[in-house]
Formats: C-alpha cells, structure tokens, sequence
C-alpha cells in the first residue's frame, strides 16, 4: 500500500476548501489547518506540499513558508496581487499565486513540485 502524499493547506477563512475537495481524486492526501499556529506544529510532521494564504492573522503565510523551506518542503502561497509580497514569496523560494485561484491549475502545480521535490530528494541520498 503506497501513502498518499499529504498536503498541508492552511487558511482561516476556508478558502482553500476546493483545493482539499480535488486532491485526494489527483493522489493526494489534504490536512487543512486554520491558524499559523496549528500549521506551524504540523509541519514538524514534513507534510510533501505548504498552500497557505498569506493572510494569517497577526502572523502571515511567508512566515510559515521559511519555516518550510529550513527543511525543504515547498510551497504555494496564495494572496492578493501585491508585487511586493510576491517578491517577498519568491526571495523565499515559494510561488506566489493570486487569488481567487484556479484549483486545476493549483493542483497540477502541487504535482509539479512534489514531483521535484522527491526526485531532489532521491537524489542526495545517492
């Protein structure tokens, strides 16, 4: 039996239901959290793939996504069209997607980076 990849996708305002409604059809295993907080402790479980929102409340989605990239998780950080934020995403190695997104081309970008994510992977341990 092969695990499902999981997918930490974190938004307190639920936006990101439909992406967490189309993954397990495309391979995937969703866990959604709501707050940085609960995120912030499950990434310490090196889910395969980060979506967060970027707005989180007195913290925000890039704070998680450094924490993410410390251990190689990639990430997909959706928000409001803000070059700003989106340089920001970028300097950290994220993609930075604006909403309202489109959960097919979400999801197929979510492939693309596990996908690499795990041939990297295979490749330092050779």
């Amino acid at each position: 039996m092969t695990l499902q990849p999981r997918v930490l996708l974190v938004s307190p305002s639920g936006g990101v239901e439909p992406l967490a409604e189309h993954l397990p059809a495309a391979g995937y295993t969703p866990t959604v959290a709501t707050d940085f907080h609960s995120a912030r402790a499950f990434l310490d479980r090196r889910p395969a793939m980060l979506v967060t929102e970027v707005k989180l409340g007195p913290y925000n989605g890039l704070h998680l996504a450094i924490r993410a990239g410390h251990v190689g998780i990639p990430v997909i950080v959706i928000g409001p069209v803000d070059p700003a934020l989106e340089a920001e995403a970028k300097r950290l190695d994220a993609i930075y997607v604006t909403s309202p997104v489109v959960v097919k081309q979400v999801v197929t970008l979510i492939g693309e980076l596990v996908n690499a994510g795990v041939r990297a992977r295979r490749y330092a341990e050779t």
